[in-house]
């Protein structure tokens, strides 16, 4: 919420405010925190947990260029400040700056040890910046001959359609062999019995299902000619009995 709007200030004390603010924030109404932690700063302009409160309420909108500047500037007023390194390292790490991330849970272990939260951070740094290298087995040389690594990632186009060329002939492989036999026919009296008045156009179109390589091009004429019994018939001639 914007200092112009239709709130009015109620209090003059930064506590206050940084109270109202904090009650705001655990509501998740952020933008309506930031309203008072600018007021409370209006009031003193070095109150160290307006500013980390208002940094981590930019960090929860992914304003991260914002929750920065309001990090950094505690920082300045308190180097050692263990609250401001773990805020620091959480914007760094949802930027995706992993390295600097690290490297600020690093500050923050050797600052505070008994801070669980900054040894949880340095592992799943280490997890995130493991899944970006895909492959880390893959090493420089003192050449810095990134050619490996080019190949890895952008493989050559012959040997990608070679790969999908061996993909296609193991599926048609596949596809052929999982076609079973022509199923047998129904006995006629069976047939009859079930389709009744249909019989007749089925006993004239079963002629038509003589020679199986010609099953494609019969069930393309069936569903031209007889759009509503060509599957009935299809279905009863592929029935087992």
């Amino acid at each position: 919420m914007s200092e112009d709007s239709s709130e009015r200030p109620a209090f003059k004390s930064v506590d206050a405010y940084y109270a109202i603010a904090r009650t705001l924030q655990v509501k998740k109404e952020y933008q309506r925190a930031l309203f008072y932690l600018a007021l409370a700063l209006r009031q003193d302009d070095k109150h160290i947990p307006s500013y980390l409160l208002r940094s981590f309420c930019y960090m929860l909108l992914c304003e991260t260029d914002k929750a920065l500047a309001d990090v950094k500037t505690v920082l300045q007023y308190e180097p050692k400040n263990p609250h401001a390194l773990l805020l620091l390292a959480e914007i760094y790490y949802l930027r995706g700056d992993f390295e600097e991330a690290l490297t600020t849970f690093h500050q923050g272990v050797k600052l505070r040890p008994t801070i669980d939260h900054f040894m949880v951070g340095v592992h799943k740094c280490e997890a995130a910046i493991h899944n970006s290298c895909n492959d880390c087995k893959i090493l420089l040389t003192p050449e810095l001959d990134l050619t490996e690594f080019y190949l890895r990632a952008f493989p050559p186009k012959k040997q990608a359609k070679a790969s999908k060329r061996i993909c296609n002939k193991a599926a048609k492989s596949e596809s052929t062999d999982d076609v079973g036999a022509w199923p047998p026919e129904r006995p006629r009296d069976m047939q009859l019995q079930l389709m009744k008045q249909s019989f007749s156009d089925f006993s004239y179109l079963s002629n038509l299902f003589s020679a199986e390589s010609e099953y494609k091009s019969v069930r393309k004429l069936l569903l031209y000619n007889y759009p509503h019994k060509a599957n009935i018939i299809i279905a009863f001639k592929l029935g087992s009995p």
